[in-house]
């Protein structure tokens, strides 16, 4: 039955993730993947920009 379905189906069966991310203009190195697993050891903050952007605030 399910090999019938697949051959007679007229749609493509598949999704399409859609991920906003916002990030703070100190973090550098910053990669949206979901395949990486171990992205946060490749993360950088930049300590000046980020004095900068607080003490405006």
């Amino acid at each position: 039955m399910e090999e019938i379905i697949q051959e007679e189906c007229p749609w493509a069966m598949g999704y399409y993730i859609t991920d906003y991310r916002l990030i703070h203009p100190w973090l550098l190195n910053f990669r949206g993947a979901e395949m990486i697993l171990n992205k946060y050891k490749y993360y950088r903050v930049d300590e000046e920009i980020k004095k900068r952007y607080v003490n405006a605030n």
